[in-house]
């Protein structure tokens, strides 16, 4: 994480669909400092601009580095946000550099969609809900089995 920012932009589509309206990465403080995760609004004032939600100590424990490059997750605050995420309709990416320790704060800054110095970007994506079918298939396996074994034992105790 030393020179490495990873993080999601979201698209609130209610709001204005194509244009990303929070981001939750990864943020080193400074050099050899403390790895966090910081949430970001985007701002349209003067031009359009990631203005970083946090404030103080509370948010290292918002990131968890596993050794080596197995993987690291990041929490961002609900409440940051700035708005309530519709899991049918707004849209999220990924993105990521090892140019900046704090991309959306320096190179990103004023970038919506992060063209500079990105190393990778995953294509939009709609939360959604699994479909109908994908869901219904083991609720239903589990209530058959359920209703099986009470069946079972009402013809075990008569």
């Amino acid at each position: 994480m030393i020179d490495t920012t990873i993080g999601v932009i979201i698209d609130d589509t209610s709001i204005n669909d194509g244009t990303y309206e929070a981001a939750c990465s990864s943020y080193r403080v400074a050099s050899g400092g403390g790895d966090s995760g910081w949430t970001y609004q985007w701002d349209t004032d003067f031009g359009g601009f990631w203005e970083s939600q946090n404030t103080g100590d509370d948010y290292y424990d918002h990131i968890e580095i596993n050794d080596g490059h197995n993987g690291v997750k990041i929490a961002c605050q609900k409440s940051d946000v700035g708005f309530t995420i519709d899991t049918d309709a707004d849209k999220i990416r990924a993105v990521s550099t090892d140019a900046d320790r704090k991309a959306f704060s320096i190179i990103w800054n004023s970038e919506n969609i992060p063209s500079s110095s990105r190393d990778d970007i995953t294509d939009a994506t709609a939360l959604g809900i699994p479909e109908f079918s994908t869901i219904m298939m083991p609720v239903a396996s589990v209530l058959l089995i359920v209703g099986n074994r009470i069946r079972n034992k009402k013809n075990i105790q008569q």
